[in-house]
């Protein structure tokens, strides 16, 4: 994305826009040419700090370029728009929301001016699923929630089905959250409710001055389009995203119907890709990597050319002393079922039990805690069996979880069957 932009390019084309806005600005004074596209650069996968301060930095460069073609900088700002994108933690979002309106007020105050950029605030496409896209009209309703209660002056709520085109229901429901909002919830009514709670102040504050700080180092840097067309931005987008994936992955963030509360393999909605090539919600979505696994599932119960498709019936099992923790046995539960795949957990208190077990179950993949592979590694050959080292850790994190159901899906009955009832073999 930003990797692709021509640095003089962008200007020269900025500056002819800033022209024409200028050269049109008695007739059309409502007209807004320019905004800040955070809502771009928080699909892009930046944090919530980062997105804010490269929103900042965005609207600076661009009332330079307004300045240039004669436009007054109170036109300029007045003329603006700042967008952004919120999540469903209703909480962040709020506090996001208010923290934009800071930062703004104080730019406005530092150039010594009245009036700020309008704030438009969308619902995050980046926290949208493909699969169970229902759940995408909760998230829908408490990003909206938020940008209102936050004090946003304009609201985009998305489709529940915008990662695959829309349609007219769904549009009409998205409108509906909002009417809601306003005629029944009389959200319009209500300035700043946040305004005094300890924790939302707190919240909104320390974001505020994060952006800020951020801001400050991308001016230092060369401003937004400088930083834009570096591997800076890259290079933030990556390292959030790897955080991000890491919470979903080991479950510290939770995804109703993705990594929370899943159902079997069910049909995806169909990716939609845009002009740029790339999908609706960009590359960024935590949840795209779990949709793979239900996908590949998913088509591997429904490929009609696969003629023992029905007879795969893959099995996990596992091996347990009682002694682990309970969380660990429940997250592989919730994986397996939502692949379809069949579990069963055995509390075992000997190497000959363990064996019998994996004679009898003949498992695809086995998983161990650390107390049965200990024990089986002291009886390793003893007994003609020989320990596997390629088993799975009851406590593996979430990522090689996902990536070996994915891998036993796809290759199925084809893959080699190591515990054939010969015990834990190699």
């Amino acid at each position: 994305m930003f990797d692709q932009l021509d640095h003089q390019a962008a200007n020269d084309q900025a500056i002819a826009l800033a022209a024409w806005q200028t050269k049109h600005q008695t007739d059309l004074p409502h007209i807004r040419c320019f905004a800040a596209a955070g809502d771009a650069y928080h699909r892009y996968g930046l944090t919530d700090a980062q997105e804010l301060g490269l929103c900042l930095a965005s609207l600076v460069w661009q009332w330079r370029m307004l300045e240039q073609s004669g436009l007054s900088l109170e036109h300029a700002i007045a003329g603006s728009a700042m967008r952004m994108a919120v999540s469903s933690h209703l909480y962040s979002s709020l506090a996001k929301t208010r923290a934009a309106r800071m930062i703004l007020n104080r730019l406005s105050a530092a150039m010594d001016m009245d009036k700020t950029p309008v704030l438009h605030v969308f619902t995050s496409d980046r926290m949208m699923t493909r699969i169970e896209p229902m759940n995408n009209v909760l998230r829908h309703v408490t990003a909206s929630l938020g940008a209102a209660l936050g004090g946003a002056e304009l609201i985009t709520t998305l489709p529940h089905d915008w990662l695959s085109g829309s349609t007219g229901m769904s549009r009409r429901l998205a409108r509906n959250i909002q009417l809601i909002m306003r005629d029944e919830a009389r959200l319009d009514q209500v300035a700043d409710p946040a305004h005094g709670a300890t924790t939302l102040e707190a919240m909104s504050q320390s974001l505020a001055h994060k952006a800020w700080q951020i801001f400050q180092d991308i001016e230092q840097a060369g401003g937004a389009m400088a930083v834009a067309t570096s591997a800076m931005v890259a290079e933030w987008a990556a390292a959030a995203q790897r955080a991000r994936q890491a919470d979903m992955d080991n479950r510290h963030a939770a995804m109703l119907g993705i990594n929370h509360h899943p159902q079997q393999p069910i049909a995806p909605l169909p990716a939609l890709i845009m002009e740029t090539g790339l999908p609706r919600g960009g590359m960024a979505r935590p949840a795209k990597a779990w949709e793979d696994m239900r996908i590949a599932a998913y088509d591997a119960a429904d490929d009609p050319a696969d003629d023992a498709a029905d007879d795969k019936d893959l099995r996990c099992l596992i091996l347990d002393d009682g002694s682990s923790d309970k969380q660990c046995i429940a997250n592989w539960s919730d994986e397996l079922r939502m692949a379809g795949i069949q579990m069963a957990e055995v509390r075992i208190t000997n190497t000959a039990e363990a064996n019998a077990q994996i004679a009898a179950a003949k498992p695809h993949i086995l998983v161990a805690s650390q107390a049965v592979h200990h024990m089986l590694a002291d009886h390793d050959g003893q007994d003609g069996t020989t320990l596997s080292k390629t088993y799975l850790a009851l406590d593996a994190d979430g990522a090689t979880r996902r990536q070996m159901i994915t891998n036993m899906i796809r290759t199925g009955d084809q893959a080699t069957n190591k515990h054939d009832g010969q015990g834990i073999s190699e």
